[in-house]
């Protein structure tokens, strides 16, 4: 559609054309609503729609940001419900900004402004969670980025050309490139393994809980299971992942051999719920690994 404004080439003919796509886009938007229904049912603590929409408006100032500033890149954003800023609304001032430019730009029928603008913010809009964020979730991921700043670029590079013969704004334009290669190169490291990534994540968010699970997960893969107890250690008993970290920190205690450790994670669980079966049948496998065969059969 926005094509066809660049090339005023809309009329109802084209509009026709376009609505298999749109009947397609309904489609797949409803296959992936009932998709991640059952995983979004599981979240314990929604946030309410002002939260939500607080860290929707500071993601989308940071997607911007960080378009031409990136810094503090992370595989993962987590949301910490008690730490809702009243700077996070600069982005829904931002997004008055952009909206005021397209129009301005509209009224100029400077058409690779609007078009750009308007790629950006339909494309962007859709990936801010202003009403099903939940806690321990993320309030932003750069990849969602990868396509929607084609738009943002389009907008700003067209205006940035009109100032490209001066030499300042040359020197300018060159210094950014290098920073932004410098930037890429050096963050595409972190995604070298699960181990990396992680720790990077940790390191601009150390109490992210999700975080530590994983980051203790990536340890005790590549065999570093004294560091994935330390971090599987790290997160408080009244997490909602308390229990799946007691998992995973019980397998660990059993790759190392230590019995009773493992022993005394699985009891923890079994304090939590009862009925899990599963656990009673690992517990049985470690007594029996470990020639207590009486407690294996109490």
């Amino acid at each position: 559609f926005l094509m066809l404004y660049v090339f005023g080439k809309i009329n109802r003919k084209e509009l026709l054309r376009l609505l298999s796509f749109v009947v397609l886009a309904f489609i797949f938007a409803l296959i992936a609503k009932y998709a991640q229904e059952p995983f979004l049912s599981k979240a314990h603590q929604n946030l309410s729609v002002y939260e939500s929409f607080m860290f929707s408006s500071w993601a989308g100032w940071l997607y911007v940001l960080k378009a031409f500033i990136p810094y503090n890149l992370s595989g993962f954003h987590p949301i910490f419900i008690d730490a809702v800023k009243p700077y996070y609304l600069s982005g829904f001032f931002l997004f008055i900004g952009l909206c005021f430019v397209i129009y301005r730009s509209y009224k100029k029928d400077n058409r690779l402004v609007v078009v750009g603008l308007l790629f950006f913010l339909s494309n962007i809009i859709l990936y801010l969670k202003i009403f099903n964020a939940y806690a321990s979730s993320y309030f932003m991921a750069e990849r969602y980025t990868y396509v929607a700043y084609i738009g943002l670029f389009l907008a700003v590079f067209s205006l940035w050309q009109q100032w490209m013969h001066k030499r300042f704004v040359v020197i300018v334009t060159l210094v950014w490139f290098l920073y932004i290669g410098i930037v890429s190169w050096s963050y595409g490291k972190t995604w070298k393994d699960g181990v990396s990534l992680w720790k990077n994540v940790l390191k601009h968010y150390p109490t992210s809980e999700v975080a530590l699970l994983n980051y203790g997960n990536a340890c005790r893969e590549a065999g570093l299971y004294h560091k994935a107890i330390e971090a599987y250690s790290k997160i408080d008993k009244q997490s909602q992942l308390y229990v799946k970290m007691l998992e995973n920190r019980a397998y660990t205690y059993y790759r190392l051999k230590n019995y009773s450790f493992a022993l005394k994670d699985y009891e923890d669980i079994l304090l939590i719920d009862s009925a899990r079966f599963d656990i009673h049948q690992y517990m049985i496998s470690l007594l029996l690994e470990s020639g207590k065969y009486t407690l294996a059969e109490r």
